[in-house]
């Protein structure tokens, strides 16, 4: 759910009834505060980046703040002292008070990214023993820097890590990363990068204006927003909160939500430079409310004395999202939108695409097969169908033929296909369960929600729902599978791979035979869409 206003609202510098200016429950076990691209501040408006750290003192016990974190571009101008002092000077209120982690983003840079990622400036004022001494400090990478580093807080019951990482992160960077989190298997995790999502909400991809590509020192040595959630984030499900600014204009904040297997993962761009005053002294909040399955994200300014409304938002706590079953084993989204990679969001079986267009989809994006043994997508996932399981997908066909999506299974059975062939779109598996829904229910040129649920190898057992609804007939035949495709068959020399002309999206396969409601509650997910 998304709080907007029109007007800004006003309030006192240190806030107890948050709440009703937001119009929501003051009912906040614990915060974490972001600042945003101080870089203005730093150079021509120190007051307003102390009024922020002062602001944060002033309401540590009223939000029981638990964590602070500086998103990158702590100055503007990497190579001049005077504004490193600044920044230091505003950061040091917090020193021993609060723990809080700091960024590096393009503009801290010695030279602003220009050629090299140095940071001479940045580790003589923020260096890794400015916090060695904290027990919240976990430490910095590389050795001896404080480039990326990591700290620890719990609030409520619950434990935390936080990762600093620097402006567009090199594999060896992320790797690092990975190990941290390896570390710490109890913890959720908050990752802050400077440079990840767009002011539209889109996940940075080279190319984009002011991408790493388009930086110097970033040559063949950093990862876009786009690798960071396909190579690190989604790889990793105990990450449910991403946090950046950077890009721009316009100043704003703008929430993109994805799901990395059945875990949720928000992923949140802040940033108020282009304002007046250098930013006119707006920072982000988040209020955790575990007990009530929510974040609150807030937008206040302590130099205004205002919210603004319009970056109000309610997110969703981490954890399973509504109508979405457990078991989920494999999920290809199709959300890529261009590439040969089709991504799977519950695990590690992606998918090859071979010859098939990136198209509109149910939700994004979907991909389109064309009819010939040359345009499908293959898979791994061996381990999917072990009995039972069931498959979830859509799908607009342009002709009523072809296999949506075949399995092999294990090396001495023949697998499973779900196919339009002669008078029925079929599900025929191995031990030949022929099971089917008559053609003539379908038509060309729309989509459609299919379900086959698969409890055991008794005919009842398996059924087929057409948008929510069971249509299971006994059909008057089946085929295998013959290997891991998505648009066609697999291979077998001697028969045909029955390859599918339409678009195909969203497919979940589940580790159980889900229930019928179950199965309406996947169909709702896109239906009205």
């Amino acid at each position: 759910m998304i709080m907007k206003g029109r007007e800004i609202l006003y309030g006192v510098g240190a806030i107890g009834a948050l709440g009703l200016l937001c119009m929501l429950k003051d009912t906040r076990p614990f915060t974490v505060v972001t600042l945003p691209d101080t870089q203005n501040y730093s150079q021509s408006y120190p007051e307003i980046f102390t009024e922020q750290t002062q602001w944060i003192l002033d309401n540590m016990n009223a939000l029981n703040i638990r964590f602070v974190v500086q998103l990158g571009d702590i100055v503007n101008v990497g190579g001049q002292e005077y504004q490193w002092i600044n920044a230091d000077a505003s950061m040091s209120l917090l020193d021993g008070v609060v723990p809080y982690l700091m960024d590096v983003g393009n503009h801290d840079y010695d030279d602003q990214c220009a050629a090299a990622k140095g940071t001479t400036f940045f580790n003589s004022h923020f260096p890794s023993s400015r916090y060695a001494g904290n027990a919240w400090y976990g430490g910095g990478y590389p050795e001896g820097t404080n480039d990326n580093s990591y700290g620890l807080f719990s609030g409520g019951e619950e434990k935390f890590l936080v990762l600093a990482l620097e402006f567009c992160p090199s594999d060896d960077v992320l790797a690092w990363a990975d190990g941290i989190i390896s570390a710490y298997p109890d913890r959720k995790v908050i990752v802050t990068t400077h440079c990840y999502m767009n002011a539209d909400g889109s996940i940075v991809k080279a190319g984009d204006p002011w991408s790493c590509s388009t930086y110097g020192c970033c040559t063949g040595e950093c990862n876009e927003g786009t690798e960071m959630w396909y190579e690190f984030v989604r790889t990793h499900p105990s990450i449910f909160l991403v946090l950046c600014g950077h890009m721009g204009p316009p100043s704003g904040v703008a929430v993109k939500s994805d799901y990395a297997g059945s875990s949720i993962v928000h992923q949140v761009y802040q940033n108020f430079q282009y304002e007046a005053e250098g930013g006119s002294g707006w920072l982000t909040y988040y209020t955790f409310i575990p007990a009530e399955g929510k974040i609150m994200l807030y937008t206040y300014s302590p130099h205004l004395g205002a919210f603004d409304p319009q970056y109000c938002y309610e997110l969703e706590y981490p954890g399973m999202p509504p109508g979405l079953p457990e078991g989920l084993v494999a999920w290809w989204r199709f959300d890529e939108g261009e590439g040969a990679v089709a991504y799977d969001s519950a695990g590690a079986d992606d998918a090859m695409v071979y010859e098939a267009d990136w198209v509109e989809g149910v939700s994004s994006t979907a991909l389109r097969f064309h009819g010939v043994e040359t345009s499908y997508a293959e898979y791994g996932c061996m381990e999917c169908l072990l009995e039972p399981f069931t498959i979830s997908l859509w799908f607009n066909a342009s002709v009523l033929d072809g296999a949506l999506i075949s399995y092999m299974g294990s090396v001495d059975s023949y697998g499973l296909a779900i196919a339009f062939t002669g008078n029925y779109l079929h599900a025929g598996y191995h031990d030949g369960v022929r099971v089917g829904v008559p053609i003539t229910f379908f038509e060309t040129d729309r989509w459609y929600h299919l379900a086959v649920v698969y409890a055991s190898q008794m005919l009842d057992d398996v059924r087929i729902y057409v948008d929510g609804q069971d249509l299971t007939e006994t059909s008057d035949d089946w085929w295998n599978g013959f290997g891991n495709c998505i648009g066609r068959r697999g291979i077998n020399m001697s028969l045909t791979r029955l390859p599918f002309s339409g678009s195909i999206d969203d497919i979940m396969i589940f580790n159980r035979a889900l229930s019928q409601q179950d199965v309406s509650n996947l169909y709702m997910r896109h239906a009205q869409a």
